[in-house]
């Protein structure tokens, strides 16, 4: 069956079978994707569009009416479910003549066509719709056609008894269904004013506002701000908090300081999320302004300033807070508005907005990032994928985070080295899905620690020490952290010890044994065990062991050294 036969009747034919019907759909399917996706393409083969998902539509409405399973998420079903929610189908709704015979020809051309100097065109409407625009574009389609030049007439009642029609007026229906926000237009004051809301005080002379910016929220104060001439044109106060009197004196007293102070917009970091969109050095360094806008029935923070050398403003970076968008749902935002770099709250580089670029770097910080990118590459080649996001203290020169494990940029989800099947099955932004494998991450990594080695034995009494954790290490299981989180995890082990002495198994799994501890404490400075220099910071432990079994697995090389998880494992 041809899906330019398909009609509700057809479909509920008897010879059309179940086969019959996923051949189409699967047709459909496939028509869809290679024409209609991603494109506005009106037509396929002697189908519009709209006519091709009618009929596809009639489809699916068989399919479930024979109770067949329908998967959404095909994009075909994607695009007519957006369809059916816009209700009304733009495209559908063809062309409407307005006024016919439009623009014609008329006058002496009409008569002696060869003699005529010009071509007078006959514009049926009033010369105050003028529009230069259209009289060029005409005219330039004449002198291509004739080589004559056009003489415009405007003629409300017509282009009179002998006339050759040029042109309708027609409106014509756009190719799409879209909803198209329009910004509204600031409407500028010359006095001061008061509304039922609002007390409105302009300052200087009249300009073209170009965004309204928050000063203080708190106080309920507000400005309409000038991009090209980089100024406040009028004071917005609240009125349930502000009088004329009041506001006159508060703008008196800040007259200097109106400018907004960047460090202000970024000092609460940590409770938003970033979105960089371009590089903050690329800005002069005053006057910034915000403005809030919404998505999704969420409300942003948009920071704008001035290009070097520009008197306009150009948006530079949004600021979602942590109240009101989760990670996933500021970081898609963010990258449909093509993000140079998305930073979720808490972590942001902490130099990103106080510290010079990488190119200006002090002799102190250049040495200190170039060895943290040299422990980085050390740590590349012993990571394992995927693995936890963990964020280095440095940035890529792009300002973008990079991973202290592998030094691949902060991807999605915070797992760095997904691959690619996972996606295959899962939706990019599914935070769902992302929670339950950094769960499953960090899960395996308790299930199999890292193992630090041996370094002092004593047959005869059966004693065994070694570093339970040391601190900037990177171990096998990508894990990395410093002296005071490793301290936490002794004083609590040791806590739990003095309860119940069976704390240490072999292996992660099996009987807990009672063996003593010798000793467990953290240097201060580096010390010396034997051989070995023992840094400061990490957990050294010394104990006993009691199980003649496992010390002939000590003494065999099968154990050999010491897990955080508080084991000897192979």
């Amino acid at each position: 069956m041809r899906i330019e036969d398909v009609t509700p009747e057809a479909l509920k034919d008897k010879k059309i079978t179940d086969r019959i019907l996923l051949d189409l759909r699967h047709r459909c399917i496939q028509i869809h994707m290679n024409n209609f996706e991603g494109n506005d393409r009106a037509k396929w083969e002697d189908l519009e569009r709209t006519d091709f998902m009618a009929k596809y539509k009639l489809v699916r409405t068989e399919m479930v009416r024979r109770k067949f399973p329908i998967p959404t998420t095909t994009s075909i079903d994607i695009a007519l479910f957006k369809s059916a929610m816009r209700h009304v189908n733009v495209s559908k709704f063809g062309k409407i003549p307005v006024v016919k015979n439009y623009i014609s020809i008329g006058g002496q051309y009409l008569e002696t066509p060869k003699a005529a100097e010009a071509i007078e065109v006959i514009i049926q409407d009033s010369e105050d719709t003028r529009c230069e625009d259209l009289e060029q574009a005409v005219a330039a389609l004449i002198l291509k056609d004739t080589g004559l030049p056009a003489a415009f007439t405007y003629a409300p009642e017509g282009p009179g008894e002998e006339h050759i029609p040029l042109f309708d007026l027609i409106l014509n229906n756009r190719e799409k269904t879209e909803r198209i926000k329009t910004e509204k237009r600031t409407v500028d004051i010359q006095k001061p004013e008061v509304t039922e809301t609002q007390i409105r005080i302009p300052v200087g002379n009249p300009c073209d506002v170009t965004a309204t910016m928050t000063l203080d929220k708190e106080q309920g104060i507000q400005a309409l701000y000038c991009g090209q001439e980089k100024r406040i044109r009028t004071y917005i106060f609240d009125k349930e908090k502000w009088t004329m009197t009041t506001a006159r004196a508060w703008i008196k007293e800040h007259k200097k300081t109106a400018n907004i102070d960047k460090t202000r917009l970024v000092e609460k970091a940590s409770t938003r999320h970033e979105c960089i969109l371009r590089n903050h050095e690329d800005f002069e360094q005053k006057p910034w302004v915000s403005t809030t806008r919404e998505a999704q029935g969420k409300k942003y923070t948009v920071l704008m300033g001035h290009l070097k050398g520009q008197k306009s403003l150009t948006e530079m970076e949004y600021l979602y807070s942590t109240e009101v968008w989760s990670e996933i749902e500021a970081r898609k935002h963010a990258e449909s508005h093509k993000a140079k770099r998305f930073a979720a709250a808490g972590k942001q580089d902490p130099h990103y907005h106080t510290s010079p670029l990488r190119k200006d770097f002090s002799p102190a910080q250049r040495k200190e990032c170039d060895a943290e990118t040299a422990q980085i590459k050390e740590n590349e080649a012993k990571a394992k994928f995927p693995h936890l996001f963990k964020a280095a203290k440095y940035t890529l020169p792009n300002g973008h985070p990079r991973c202290l494990t592998c030094g691949d940029e902060q991807p999605i989800g915070d797992v760095c080295g997904m691959p690619n099947k996972w996606y295959e099955k899962h939706e990019w932004d599914d935070e769902e899905a992302w929670k339950e494998e950094r769960e499953k991450i960090k899960f395996s990594k308790a299930k199999e620690r890292p193992m630090f080695r041996f370094i002092k034995l004593d047959p005869q009494q059966q004693i065994i020490g070694g570093v339970i954790y040391g601190p900037s290490e990177l171990d096998s299981q990508e894990d990395y952290t410093d002296s005071a989180e490793i301290q936490k995890a002794m004083y609590k082990f040791m806590e739990s010890y003095a309860k119940n002495t069976s704390r240490i198994k072999v292996m992660h799994k099996g009987r807990s044994y009672e063996f003593p501890i010798l000793e467990s404490f953290q240097p201060e400075q580096d010390i010396q065990k034997g051989n070995d220099t023992i840094k400061a910071g990490a957990w050294w432990m010394l104990i006993k062991v009691r199980n003649k079994a496992i010390w002939d697995k000590i003494n065999a090389g099968e154990l050999t050294g010491f897990s955080i998880g508080g084991t000897a494992r192979a």
